[in-house]
């Protein structure tokens, strides 16, 4: 579009139609020619001469368009550790798309889990049993070193305890086979933390590798979890953000007594009588070590 001079005229004169449009059409010239970046704004100054304000030349800073001309929006697109990666691995589920991946195999000896997918993520009811129960969902574990990180929110503080869990199984279609869940852990006296604890087998602890706690006011209902492995070393990480993640256990490395095949995100209900729900918003799986101070996920 180009600019056309205009005709001088008096004062009272009539402008006619043509040169009417005209005037429109170099409006609209000067408008785009100000605009050179997408998500630029045109806005006048104290001056009353037009200025171009750049918006947004990373990705943690920007404004889009959510609703076209008719209704226009203006969001802001900046970082956040909930939203998916900018380039999302094959083995990551959002938990958005109102049923469960066919990705996923349930891992339920006793038939004591419900699972759900809707608008709070992935939701685990699981039914009262004596004991230690652990359920779940799993997925195939690649080869080599990866960081797996997901969010748990235990929704009450039950009798006994409730644990949500990133789980590694080493054969997940045999129960009498070991397991490993990195939890977090709410109990009556309103303790949460993290442990990460080797199981004989789905009901049977064998050893406690890491165990933190918090009580009173610093207790919570919920917590990022990160389970790194670097060779034979595994590492946990904690978050109450999902941006500044601290190791759950001094920076050491824990190692295990199996391989495992099968990884997924499980529950553990220890309340004879009452029913408990866990959700997870969220699972995600990188195939490298991003170590402990790695900030990952979100729009980065």
């Amino acid at each position: 579009m180009a600019y056309v001079t205009m005709t001088t005229r008096s004062a009272g004169y009539v402008v006619p139609a043509s040169e009417w449009n005209q005037l429109i059409a170099n409006d609209e010239a000067c408008a785009v020619a100000g605009f050179t970046t997408a998500g630029d704004l045109f806005y006048g100054t104290g001056s009353k001469a037009g200025s171009r304000l750049g918006i947004g030349s990373t990705a943690y800073s920007r404004l889009r368009t959510n609703s076209g001309k008719t209704a226009p929006e203006w969001a802001m697109d900046g970082w956040n550790p909930v939203n998916p990666p900018a380039s999302a691995n094959a083995n990551d589920d959002e938990f958005n798309t109102g049923s469960l991946s066919a990705n996923w195999t349930e891992f339920d000896p006793n038939s004591d889990l419900t699972v759900s997918v809707g608008d709070v993520g992935c939701k685990f009811v699981q039914a009262s049993r004596a004991g230690n129960n652990n359920v779940g969902i799993y997925k195939t574990l690649p080869a080599g070193n990866f960081t797996i990180w997901m969010k748990a929110i235990t929704l009450a503080t039950l009798a006994a305890y409730s644990y949500a869990s990133i789980i590694l199984w080493e054969t997940p279609t045999d129960t009498s086979k070991k397991l490993l869940t990195v939890q977090l852990h709410r109990d009556a006296t309103v303790y949460a933390g993290i442990e990460a604890v080797e199981w004989t087998n789905y009901t049977t602890s064998s050893s406690t590798k890491l165990a933190t706690a918090e009580t009173g006011s610093r207790a919570t209902n919920h917590l990022w979890i990160r389970l790194r492995r670097n060779g034979t070393n595994y590492y946990v990480d904690i978050s109450q953000d999902g941006v500044g993640w601290i190791s759950a256990n001094a920076g050491a490395a824990i190692t295990l007594s199996f391989t495992p095949s099968a990884m997924g995100i499980g529950s553990n209900n220890g309340n004879t009588g009452a029913t408990q729900t866990v959700l997870f918003p969220f699972f995600r799986y990188l195939g490298s070590d991003v170590g402990a101070a790695g900030i990952v996920g979100g729009n980065r």
